[in-house]
């Protein structure tokens, strides 16, 4: 491929990403306006565990002194951000928990997408197209699924109670700071013989701030992710030098 055609193609990816971008928030605007074009007039209990931080926050009061954050700093800051761009109102907070709510959905299938596919543009596309799909519901779609699933799906369009699906994305945050800062290394790694020499030192204490970082996020899935984190990071370590382990159990049992 030519340095021109490959221009070309990446200013095509480019493009076609930022088309996906635009058309997952607009599934995002469309949500949430869906909830609340009506305003909304049956609240449940978890609209006001959101909007109650939030108002105080935007009054001034400080968090943790003058209120509890029951639902994690994450929740409370992005979605006072968003409260604050939308009018800082009860129906603001429905519809910016809401929006928050389907992009954090739309988060986690991008990221689990990416994973195991390892391209971009196919991964967005999934996301879209999955949320497009749960949004709409066609009949061939609600036809074909058990109730337990369609109720799962519903929770990952829903707020409902204590906004569970952003506290959850505590755990797909981190993977996405995983994964972009082991790229940044191995690039840095390539450059500068330091890093290259203490790459595995940096990436496991990097590693560990920011899974200990995602407790701030989220009270319990917060620590959820950073047990769950820890635990899969100790297995990576143990296989990395799984040869050394033996060869020091041989060694220790041969004594």
């Amino acid at each position: 491929m030519t340095s021109g055609t490959s221009k070309k193609h990446k200013k095509s990816e480019v493009i076609l990403i930022c088309c996906y971008v635009i058309i997952l928030i607009t599934l995002c605007l469309i949500k949430a306006w869906q909830v609340t074009y009506t305003s909304d007039f049956s609240p449940i209990n978890g609209d006001f565990q959101n909007y109650n931080p939030i108002r105080r926050l935007l009054a001034g009061q400080i968090p943790y002194r003058d209120f509890p954050v029951y639902l994690g700093a994450g929740h409370l800051y992005i979605g006072a951000s968003l409260v604050w761009l939308f009018g800082n109102s009860f129906t603001a907070c429905l519809f910016s928990m809401e929006f928050f709510t389907v992009f954090c959905f739309e988060l986690w299938i991008f990221v689990i997408a990416y994973v195991i596919i390892q391209n971009k543009l196919d991964a967005l596309f999934l996301s879209m197209g999955y949320t497009l799909i749960n949004i709409i519901r066609p009949e061939i779609f609600v036809s074909n699924l058990i109730p337990d699933i369609l109720s799962s799906l519903d929770a990952g369009l829903t707020v409902g109670n204590s906004a569970r699906l952003i506290r959850s994305t505590a755990a797909i945050i981190l993977a996405i700071i995983v994964l972009l800062g082991s790229k940044l290394l191995f690039k840095l790694s390539d450059k500068s013989q330091w890093v290259r020499n203490h790459f595995s030192v940096i990436m496991k204490v990097l590693a560990a701030f920011f899974a200990g970082i995602m407790i701030l996020w989220s009270n319990d899935y917060g620590v959820a992710s950073y047990i769950s984190f820890s635990f899969i990071y100790l297995c990576i370590v143990i296989n990395a030098y799984f040869g050394h382990i033996r060869t020091l159990f041989s060694k220790t049992s041969g004594q």
